[in-house]
């Protein structure tokens, strides 16, 4: 007998192979532009560190999501958003904008996957957001105990 785990990995393999062609995508990206790049400067010591990180975050996702792992959804957000990041870097760098541009489409698709196969999630970052709203607003309000100090 199957476990429920195992029954929505089944039903859900294709975006998983869909996600899993798009982190090797993005790995490739880090891999084989933005790690030269970085490399091929002088004195950017702190940025080749991140650089290695970030190939080693994109490989440890890939294979998280390769294997169906529980937690190969919190680490392709996680790579999402460390990618988002160096594309931000790259386009104020001479390098190919559409690329660049590309390389954001598939962020995009990965992150929506990731909230797909992962409703609760969603509905929890949903919920988050209106609550830090609601509290926001409930704290900017001015106090009457304050206005009687």
């Amino acid at each position: 007998m199957a476990s429920p785990n195992q029954s929505a990995g089944r039903s859900n393999s294709g975006l998983t192979k869909l996600l899993a062609v798009l982190v090797a995508a993005q790995f490739a990206s880090i891999a084989g532009i933005f790690t030269p790049y970085v490399f091929a400067q002088p004195d950017r010591t702190g940025l080749r560190i991140f650089a290695l990180i970030i190939c080693g975050l994109a490989l440890f996702t890939l294979a998280s999501v390769w294997l169906d792992k529980p937690w190969a959804i919190w680490t392709t957000l996680t790579l999402g958003s460390f990618k988002l990041t160096i594309d931000l870097f790259t386009w104020t760098v001479p390098l190919n904008h559409l690329l660049i541009l590309l390389s954001v489409i598939i962020n995009a698709a990965m992150i929506l996957i990731a909230f797909t196969h992962m409703e609760s999630l969603l509905w929890l970052c949903i919920g988050s957001g209106w609550m830090g709203g609601l509290l926001g607003a409930v704290r900017a309000r001015p106090s009457r105990h304050r206005a009687a100090i």
